[in-house]
């Protein structure tokens, strides 16, 4: 994340790039939570899996990260190979956000410069019923790990 941080169209210097990474972490801090911890299930297209960011090492290593939060029973990770071709909500990134196990209440949309939080029901449906199609087409949990374990692996071995 601190190597994504360091791309902002703005220059951003090393104190505030580690700053926003601490954020980051502490954000997912909350999925280990004892009391309560959040649930998150994630749908990642491969490409963004096989982007390079970073070093090979860095690679590796947050793909190895992602496979760890993914054995969490609070967390799912789904891939969306590459060969899904076109899907619902292509090019859009966004985050239902849901308080109880009925429905989300919102969601959350983020773009450069900040984001955007929409709670009109119609809106809400339409992000949810691409989710879930997304889930229908994307790998099952497991074939998901081991999708991920191939492409860190693609990264050469450890040094």
């Amino acid at each position: 994340s601190y190597a994504i941080l360091r791309e902002d169209v703005r220059t951003v210097d090393d104190e505030l790039a580690r700053a926003r990474s601490q954020l980051r972490r502490d954000r997912q801090s909350r999925l280990d939570r004892e009391d309560s911890p959040l649930t998150y299930h994630a749908i990642v297209h491969e490409s963004a899996l096989q982007l390079p960011i970073g070093s090979p090492t860095v690679m590796r290593d947050q793909l190895d990260f992602l496979l760890t939060r993914s054995e969490l029973g609070n967390v799912t990770v789904q891939v969306l190979p590459i060969d899904a071709g076109a899907y619902p909500g292509i090019g859009t990134a966004y985050h239902l956000v849901t308080f109880g196990p009925d429905h989300a209440e919102g969601v959350y949309l983020e773009n450069l410069h900040d984001g955007l939080y929409v709670e009109e029901d119609e809106e809400i449906e339409v992000y949810t019923l691409a989710f879930e199609q997304l889930e229908r087409r994307a790998l099952p949990p497991d074939a998901s790990a081991d999708r991920i374990a191939e492409i860190r692996d693609s990264w050469g071995p450890r040094d």
